[in-house]
């Protein structure tokens, strides 16, 4: 993949499904978790790199073990906590407190 003459943006997207030729070369982030099936999906569009959610982890490692796929393929990639960010495809809105100064417990009553 040849990339010197290429701008690298950083592309979303609401699932790996959604990967496109137009994501070639590009970073994307994708809201899906890191299991095999999202990580191929990535794969297939050889992306730059792809982060992905790590869904909770789950059993026998479901929500990262795409990582495992990427990594053998030299693709980079990374799983970002569940837990740990919020994601949202609305713009934010400033009377809104941050995420982080909401406390966990009333987090799931925060319109969506």
């Amino acid at each position: 993949m040849s990339s010197a003459n290429v701008e690298v943006r950083i592309l979303t997207v609401a699932s790996c499904s959604n990967v496109r030729a137009e994501h070639r070369s590009h970073v994307v982030v994708s809201g899906s978790y890191g299991g095999r099936y999202n990580a191929f999906n990535a794969a297939k569009w050889p992306v730059r790199a792809v982060i992905m959610n790590d869904a909770g982890i789950g059993k026998d490692r479901a929500g990262i073990v795409g990582l495992d796929f990427l990594d053998q393929i030299d693709l980079a990639a990374a799983n970002v906590r569940a837990g740990g960010v919020l994601l949202t495809l609305r713009e934010p809105e400033c009377s809104k407190p941050a995420p982080t100064q909401v406390p966990r417990s009333q987090r799931q009553s925060l319109p969506r």
